[in-house]
């Protein structure tokens, strides 16, 4: 999330130049032409112009001072990395669909602009579903498959999550899988306290 800036000066060219029409009488009140087509007026206009310039630049932040900021608030940025993105795929019938690495796929982002993704790694995505969901904190266990199935918001490790809190996912596979697959599951997670270290 970028960081709020303030607005060190709002005065724009309007303002600037009414200000100093408003100064006028007091500093010079023997000039009492205040129209547009007094050469002073021109002048006074574009003194405003070059002033709202300079406004501008004010209110702005360069990278290097940014990175400054950064730096004295004790903040590294992480260097640049490639996107990551979870995929869904739905084969069609019982046979395992076999993803090979380096296959591409495309989609939509927020604004509709195309994206194209890359497959880092191969993979064989076998038909299944998630038949029950349950999780367990302590001695307290809870069948969350009922919420799960009706779409309802979960908070699989309950509202204060404790060390040692488990998820079990149960998934019914359409066809019997081969001997030691390996599963890899995603979860997309909502709220505004979402942390790297989810995947």
């Amino acid at each position: 999330m970028a960081l709020p800036l303030p607005d060190l000066d709002d005065r724009r060219w309007d303002d600037l130049v009414e200000e100093s029409r408003s100064l006028i009488p007091f500093y010079a009140p023997e000039w009492t032409d205040h129209n547009a087509h007094d050469p002073g007026i021109t002048l006074l206009e574009l003194f405003a112009w070059l002033a709202e310039m300079e406004l501008f630049e004010l209110n702005q932040i360069s990278n290097r001072q940014r990175q400054k900021l950064l730096a004295l608030a004790g903040v590294t940025p992480k260097p640049a990395a490639p996107a990551r993105a979870l995929l869904t795929l739905e084969p069609a019938g019982t046979a395992p669909v076999s993803i090979e690495a380096g296959l591409e796929f495309s989609g939509l982002d927020p604004f509709g602009a195309v994206v194209r993704f890359r497959a880092l790694h191969g993979l064989d995505a076998l038909p299944g579903s998630i038949a029950a969901l349950q999780s367990a904190s302590g001695d307290v266990a809870r069948n969350l498959t009922g919420p799960w199935k009706r779409g309802e918001a979960l908070r699989p490790f309950g509202d204060d999550p404790a060390r040692g809190s488990t998820v079990m996912i149960g998934i019914a596979p359409v066809a019997p899988w081969p001997a030691g697959s390996v599963v890899s599951l995603g979860f997309v997670v909502d709220g505004d306290e979402q942390g790297d270290d989810i995947h």
